[in-house]
């Protein structure tokens, strides 16, 4: 099972974890944000990760506006992306990660 989450990813998971990825990136201060595909684990948006992008942070943009970019810019592609992968066999496990041939 896989999960996409609007968050850049780190060696541990999402970057902002759960249910306010947005909103948390945003609180951070943080000039990038993004969405990343995961296998699903137990926990919350940990699971390995497949693929991840990542798009700077407009001025002033708000948890709204950013969301909708991130949605459009990133998710509606990526994650087709990894699905199309998913089932043409080319996602392989390289180390504890996953990478897309």
């Amino acid at each position: 099972m896989v999960n996409i989450h609007p968050s850049p990813w780190e060696d541990d998971g999402a970057l902002y974890p759960g249910a306010h990825g947005i909103r948390d990136t945003l609180a951070s201060g943080a000039t990038t944000a993004g969405a990343s595909v995961h296998f699903v684990s137990a926990g919350v948006d940990d699971g390995p990760l497949i693929a991840s992008e990542t798009t700077a942070i407009l001025p002033d943009e708000d948890e709204d506006s950013l969301g909708e970019r991130i949605r459009v810019e990133i998710e509606h592609h990526l994650y087709p992306a990894v699905i199309d992968a998913l089932a043409e066999g080319r996602v392989e496990a390289d180390g504890d990660r996953f990478r897309i041939n």
